[in-house]
């Protein structure tokens, strides 16, 4: 009997503290995301906040799981989107020690979601980051991978905004697979900062293809989802100059 009471006071020990790290993972991904939240809305948030949270989210590294795999990449995305403002070694050191931790962890999986985030770090390194092509090259091995794990919408999505950054007038072929994709941007399901990505993605799109009313349609599209965002900023600077990059 008495051993009985002692095993369901463990498992009852053990439920607690499952109940406690998925309250603890939860807030954290929420705090992600309302960092990139914020800053797309063009309030202050600051470097040394992020830190903090990729400092917290890197302290469970020691015993992973897939959920702490999966909040330390949001982390890492959120310090990396606030990084656009304004670079720092301090920062840029923690999401280093990032890549080189969860590369191989990541190169095996075939969760659709973690897959699905790496490839939203790796996006979010392009306003940012020196290696412009080897970012392009990368993010193409990630979104096939995670299309091939998933019916979600993202994933083809995340795929039709890859090719935007490539696209030209010349590429009929991607072309007309990114238009294919154009109608689920307002339909599927999606975080107000994937629709804005998105929104930026294709007036990219449509202003290398010549297109500048369309162009110009998702910039505004852009703005009003996020009216003070650095991204809308920088892009209309690099408009009026004949600029269709980043």
């Amino acid at each position: 009997m008495f051993a009985k009471r002692m095993k369901q006071v463990c498992l009852f020990l053990i439920d607690l503290v499952l109940c406690a790290i998925i309250a603890v993972a939860q807030e954290t991904d929420t705090r992600a995301s309302d960092i990139i939240e914020r800053f797309y809305h063009g309030e202050t948030v600051t470097i040394q906040e992020a830190e903090a949270l990729v400092r917290e989210a890197a302290q469970t590294t020691d015993s992973i799981t897939q959920a702490t795999l999966n909040r330390y990449i949001q982390c890492c995305t959120a310090l990396s989107t606030v990084m656009a403002g304004a670079p720092q070694q301090t920062a840029q050191s923690l999401l280093k020690d990032f890549e080189q931790t969860v590369k191989p962890l990541i190169r095996t999986s075939k969760d659709s979601e973690t897959l699905r985030l790496y490839a939203e770090y790796l996006y979010s390194k392009l306003l940012w980051g020196k290696s412009h092509f080897s970012i392009i090259n990368q993010l193409p091995f990630w979104y096939t991978r995670n299309k091939f794990y998933t019916k979600d919408e993202r994933a083809s999505l995340d795929m039709a905004r890859w090719y935007t950054a490539a696209a030209n007038g010349s590429t009929a072929t991607w072309n007309a697979f990114i238009r294919s994709q154009e109608p689920l941007i307002e339909t599927a399901i999606l975080s107000d900062s994937e629709r804005f990505n998105l929104y930026v993605a294709y007036s990219l799109f449509y202003m290398k293809t010549l297109n500048t009313e369309k162009g110009l349609i998702y910039l505004e599209k852009a703005r009003m989802l996020f009216p003070n965002s650095v991204h809308v900023a920088l892009l209309e600077r690099n408009y009026r100059r004949g600029v269709f990059h980043w």
